[in-house]
C-alpha cells in the first residue's frame, strides 16, 4: 500500500514536470507585411512569381531539452492559403521553409517531409527566443484590384519528432497576422508588350509638311480606372536640334480621337474609366503636324513622356 502511494506521487510529479516544460514555449504576437525581394508590393502584372522572407519567433522561458517542430494550419485540404478584402476578392499565396523547394509548410497530420515543418532541438540551456525564416510566395497574374489583403497564420508547436510514429503533443499555438498590399503601379507600353511604369519616346516627322500624321498604339495594364498623363518637353511643339535656333513647329495630339491640350508646363491629363474586369486596354494616339512654313532647315523633334497612374 505504501509503495502504491509513492508510485502515485511520482506519476503526478512527472506529469506536472512535463506540463511545466510544455508551457515554457509560446508564440508571441507577430505580423508579416509582404514585400518582394526588391522591397516592392505585389503587382498582378509581374511576369514572374515572387517571395517575401519573414522571420518567425518563438518565446522560450526556462531550460528545455528535446526535439520540437512547428506546423502551419491550412484553411482546407488543398495547399493554397488565401487573404481577403472587403470587396470579396481573394489573394492566394503559399508558404515554404526554403526558396528552392516545391514542398509547402503544413501542419500535423499532413506532414510527409521534413520540409513541411520547421524542426528544432533544445539542449537544456537557457533560451529566450528561437527564430527561423519562412518564405511567402505569391503567383503572378492574380486578377485583384489595388487593395490591402489581410489574413492570419495559425502556428502550432509540437514536442517530439513528426515521424516518431505516435501522436505528437501540441504544446503551444498562436496566430500571426499577414498583410499584402497590391501595388497601385499601372503599366504602360507603346506598341508592344514590354510593359513599364512609363513610356518615353521622341517625336519627329519624316516630312515637315502641315497635316503629316504619326500613329501610335498604347496599351495599359490596369484593373481599375486610371489617368494618362502626357508630358511634352517642347510643350506641344517640335524644337530645332540646335538650341540656338528658337523656331518651334506646333503639333496636335489626340487620344482616341479626343484632343489633348497641354498646360503652360507642357502637361496634359486624361482620365480613363474602367469596370475592373478587362486587364489590358488599347488606346490610339495620333500626332498631327501643324504649319512648318516658317521653319529653318534642320531636324525638329520633341520628347514625350506618357505615364499611367491610379485615378484618385
Amino acid at each position: 500500500m505504501f509503495r502504491s502511494k509513492i508510485y502515485l506521487i511520482i506519476c503526478v510529479m512527472a506529469s506536472i514536470a512535463i506540463h511545466a516544460q510544455s508551457s515554457e514555449i509560446s508564440v508571441p504576437q507577430q505580423h508579416i507585411e509582404w514585400r518582394n525581394q526588391k522591397g516592392n508590393f505585389y503587382s498582378p502584372f509581374d511576369k514572374r512569381g515572387a517571395y517575401s522572407k519573414a522571420i518567425i519567433e518563438l518565446s522560450i522561458s526556462g531550460k528545455l531539452s528535446g526535439d520540437f517542430f512547428v506546423g502551419f494550419e491550412l484553411h482546407g485540404t488543398d495547399m493554397k492559403r488565401t487573404l481577403s478584402h472587403a470587396s470579396n476578392q481573394e489573394l492566394t499565396y503559399f508558404l515554404t521553409s526554403q526558396t528552392n523547394t516545391n514542398q509547402y509548410l503544413l501542419d500535423w497530420p499532413m506532414v510527409s517531409s521534413p520540409e513541411n515543418i520547421i524542426s528544432f532541438s533544445l539542449d537544456g540551456k537557457q533560451h529566450t527566443i528561437k527564430r527561423f525564416p519562412i518564405y511567402m510566395w505569391i503567383d503572378p497574374g492574380q486578377n485583384v484590384s489595388t487593395h490591402t489583403f489581410n489574413g492570419e497564420l495559425v502556428v502550432n508547436v509540437y514536442q517530439g519528432k513528426y515521424n516518431d510514429g505516435g501522436q505528437p503533443e501540441k504544446i503551444a499555438t498562436g496566430k500571426i497576422g499577414v498583410t499584402v498590399k497590391v501595388s497601385d503601379d499601372i503599366q504602360i507600353s507603346l506598341g508592344n508588350d514590354q510593359f513599364n511604369r512609363l513610356s518615353e519616346f521622341n517625336v519627329s516627322f519624316e516630312e515637315l509638311k502641315k497635316g503629316e500624321v504619326i500613329l501610335y498604339d498604347v496599351f495599359v495594364n490596369s484593373y481599375d480606372s486610371y489617368v494618362l498623363t502626357f508630358y511634352s518637353k517642347g510643350k506641344g511643339h517640335l524644337t530645332h536640334h540646335i538650341d540656338q535656333v528658337k523656331t518651334k513647329i506646333p503639333y496636335q495630339i489626340t487620344l482616341d480621337n479626343q484632343p489633348i491640350l497641354f498646360d503652360e508646363f507642357g502637361t496634359a491629363k486624361q482620365p480613363i474609366e474602367k469596370d475592373g474586369k478587362a486587364e489590358k486596354k488599347q488606346h490610339k494616339i495620333k500626332l498631327i503636324l501643324g504649319s512648318a512654313a516658317h521653319a529653318f532647315k534642320g531636324e525638329y523633334s520633341d520628347r514625350l513622356t506618357l505615364r499611367a497612374s491610379p485615378k484618385n
